[in-house]
């Protein structure tokens, strides 16, 4: 019963700005098992260096927050997004300047969007039975 509440609370295209995405997220820590845990996931992705790393995290320099999106196989670089601003910058970029790293404007993603959208996949994949 749980799974299907969480299934009909979480939508299949998702957005960073949807209050049901929220809401579901709220109620499945409050229905699924203890043992089960996003943020326990995202710090064992985080103990991999991070050119292994399959989720994004947080990082901060000079002041400025960035969330980090994992590198897709073809890509040439990660890319690391403002928190708050729908700004990106190349990581090779953001590791060697830090806050200085040249940010390009971007058109509809954030870091908070970045990290938004992983959470609600890895909520989608528990509610369907991937993690154990």
């Amino acid at each position: 019963m749980a799974v299907l509440a969480l299934r009909l609370l979480i939508p299949i295209s998702v957005s960073a700005t949807c209050p049901v995405l929220v809401t579901g997220l709220f109620l499945w820590r409050t229905l699924m098992p203890a043992m089960i845990d996003i943020d326990r996931i995202f710090r064992e992705d985080c103990a991999s260096p991070p050119s292994e790393r399959t989720l994004p995290w947080e990082e901060t320099r000079d002041g400025i927050t960035v969330v980090v999106e994992p590198k897709p196989h073809w890509a040439d670089d990660m890319r690391a997004f403002r928190l708050e601003a729908r700004e990106y910058c190349r990581y090779a970029d953001w590791t060697a300047n830090g806050g200085h790293a040249r940010f390009y404007g971007h058109i509809d993603t954030s870091g908070d969007d970045v990290m938004m959208t992983a959470r609600a996949m890895i909520a989608r994949e528990i509610a369907d039975g991937l993690w154990d």
